[in-house]
């Protein structure tokens, strides 16, 4: 009968991690160049990188990365496995708005086009600015 319960506990927990595909698509302008014209761009998938414990023991996934050029057509795909739905989001480092080089936060959810399911994100043209949100951990 334990073995059984144990059988079943692991099914079920199986049942609830799922694949994840991920595509983004667009063009990061900067609104003031001042320092490199080269910026990373990453896609992200948020764990649990925003609290100190967690995120030391699941840190936010890398699922791809490129380096581009302000304005320039970028391309990323990735794949994620987790339990329940993904949370990417695009972690660009640039040094475009003061010269110094920061990484800041790009949320998705409102880039996804609407094949539900897919996770298709068309970023169109955006713009840096200095009032996005900085990423100050453990990228």
């Amino acid at each position: 009968m334990d073995r059984l319960l144990q059988v079943l506990s692991i099914s079920f927990l199986i049942g609830l991690v799922s694949s994840a595909d991920v595509h983004v698509r667009g063009q990061i302008h900067c609104s003031n160049r001042i320092g490199s014209q080269r910026m990373t761009v990453r896609l992200m998938e948020r764990d649990f990188s925003g609290y100190f414990l967690l995120g030391l023991l699941d840190p936010d996934d890398e699922l791809d990365r490129t380096e581009v050029l302000y304005g320039e057509h970028f391309t990323l795909d990735g794949n994620a496995w987790e339990i329940g739905d993904i949370e990417p989001y695009l972690a660009v480092t640039h040094s475009c708005n003061d010269g110094v080089e920061k990484t800041v936060a790009i949320p998705l959810e409102m880039y996804r086009t609407q094949n539900y399911y897919h996770h298709n994100y068309m970023l169109g043209d955006f713009l840096l600015t200095p009032d996005l949100e900085l990423i100050d951990y453990w990228l």
